[in-house]
C-alpha cells in the first residue's frame, strides 16, 4: 500500500464507525466457552428464569474446567437489559449461551455474531452444563419470549415510547372539528 493510501485508510477508520465495526464482528467466539445467567456465584445456583435478568453470568471453560463468574449490571435496566447482557458476554467472547427464556434483542445479537443460544429447564448451573454435555438441550431457532418479558415477570409496569417501533399500534386518529 503506498503512503497516500495508508493515509486515506487511516483517514476513513477515524471518521468512520463501520471499520471498527467491521473488525469487531470478525472477533472469533469461542466454542469451548459456555455461559449461563444466574442468580448466584456457586455451580448450585440456580439458573435464572430469563437471560438478562440474573445477578450473574457463570461462564464455563469447557477446556481448562474453569468458571469464572461476571455481574450483570444491566439486570436492573428498564430498557435494553438483554442487549447490553449481550454485548458483556460478547465481549467475553463466550461461544455458548444456555438460558431458559431469552428475548429478541440478546437473541439476534448473539446469535448474528456466531454465538449459539441453547434452552431448556435446568435448574441450576451444574445441572445446565451437564444437560449441554449430554445434548439434552434444544438449540434455539428463535427467541422464546417477547421483548420486555423479563421486566413483565418482575411485574415492573414499562410504559412504551410513543417513537418506539415496537411500542404497538399507534392511537386511532382524533376525529376532526367542525369549524
Amino acid at each position: 500500500m503506498t503512503k497516500a493510501g495508508r493515509y486515506v485508510a487511516l483517514a476513513l477508520l477515524l471518521i468512520s464507525p463501520w471499520p471498527v465495526v467491521a473488525v469487531d464482528w470478525r472477533r472469533q467466539m469461542k466454542p469451548d466457552l459456555a455461559a449461563v445467567p444466574s442468580n448466584g456465584r456457586t455451580l448450585e445456583s440456580p439458573v435464572s428464569s430469563v437471560f438478562s435478568r440474573g445477578r450473574y453470568f457463570q461462564i464455563a471453560n469447557f477446556s481448562t474446567g474453569n468458571v469464572a463468574v461476571i455481574s450483570n449490571p444491566y439486570r436492573l435496566e428498564q430498557h435494553a437489559a438483554g442487549l447490553r447482557s449481550a454485548y458483556l458476554l460478547l465481549d467475553q467472547r463466550v461461544g455458548i449461551v444456555i438460558a431458559r427464556h431469552i428475548g429478541p434483542e440478546p437473541f439476534h445479537n448473539l446469535t448474528a455474531r456466531g454465538v449459539q443460544v441453547f434452552t431448556g429447564q435446568p435448574t441450576t448451573v451444574m445441572e445446565a452444563l451437564v444437560q449441554l454435555r449430554q445434548g439434552l438441550l434444544s438449540r434455539a431457532d428463535a427467541p422464546n419470549v417477547k421483548i420486555h418479558y423479563g421486566l413483565e415477570r418482575q411485574g415492573i409496569n414499562v410504559p412504551a415510547a410513543p417513537d418506539c417501533p415496537l411500542a404497538g399500534p399507534p392511537p386511532p386518529p382524533s376525529p376532526p372539528t367542525a369549524r
